[in-house]
């Protein structure tokens, strides 16, 4: 079995438990890489694509109870046991050495993992997964951001999505930003995003009427600058006519925009 195969099984194996979230964040993420990157997985979702209706995505997403987390767990440490003839070192412990239910601080994704596993499904299958290689930005970026650029999207805003290279590097050009429909609740799909250049950070916004811009959130790339999602139409009551994101400086207040527009999408 050829490496790749072996890691494909492997990651199969883990998807349940990823689901519960139950993976620690090596594991995780590794559930993560792999899915981004495989073909085979990507057709597996494309087979999937009548069952992406029944994918439901709440607004507001709430932890499994851990007593279901445990049972679970419970479970699968008996089939261990059955499947082995004897007794065996459960494998997940005593519930002291499970791993901890508690947020993250590592996450990179705004969304939870288990929302993120039935909003990556859903996206995957609908705008595909773009993968490319990990962008780097030349120089130190724009010496005066708040100064350079547009300010609002309406200043450029044709279509359903653009996105403005505000340093002459080039850092963008592979970059694409996409608005997607999911279940009613607008999906941010960011691919190619570079990391920003040093002390600068890039945040997200809701825009109202091409100029009303509304603090949504910091957004990072993942660690592999190949996609990013978040939520951002329907979140707390908000609907927006568009998304932007802009760079800021890392210092910056986060509820006053100071920096350019980089980049925009909206509903088709």
């Amino acid at each position: 079995m050829t490496p790749h195969a072996t890691d494909h099984q492997a990651v199969h194996e883990l998807l349940g438990s990823y689901a519960l979230d139950t993976l620690n964040d090596l594991e995780a993420r590794r559930v993560e890489r792999h899915v981004t990157r495989c073909d085979d997985c990507h057709a597996e979702l494309r087979s999937l694509l009548g069952a992406v209706d029944a994918l439901a995505v709440a607004p507001d997403q709430h932890e499994l109870p851990v007593a279901i987390r445990t049972s679970v767990l419970d479970a699968i440490d008996a089939i261990d046991a059955i499947e082995a003839g004897s007794a065996t070192t459960a494998r997940f412990g005593a519930v002291s050495d499970r791993p901890t239910w508690a947020a993250r601080a590592s996450r990179r994704f705004v969304v939870g993992r288990p929302a993120f596993a039935a909003v990556a499904a859903a996206c995957l299958l609908v705008v595909g997964v773009g993968v490319g290689s990990q962008l780097n930005w030349s120089g130190d970026g724009p010496s005066r951001p708040s100064d350079a650029g547009i300010r609002t999207p309406a200043d450029t805003m044709t279509g359903t999505s653009g996105v403005v290279d505000v340093d002459t590097s080039g850092a963008l050009a592979d970059t694409t930003m996409e608005l997607v429909d999911v279940h009613g609740a607008g999906m941010l799909v960011t691919k190619n995003l570079p990391e920003p250049p040093a002390g600068y950070a890039w945040r997200v916004w809701g825009v109202s009427g091409g100029h009303d811009m509304h603090a949504i959130g910091p957004l990072d790339p993942d660690a592999e600058g190949t996609m990013a999602l978040q939520p951002v139409i329907g979140v707390h009551g908000h609907d927006y006519d568009a998304v932007a994101i802009t760079l800021e400086r890392a210092d910056a207040g986060g509820d006053s925009q100071q920096g350019p527009v980089v980049g925009w999408a909206r509903m088709a």
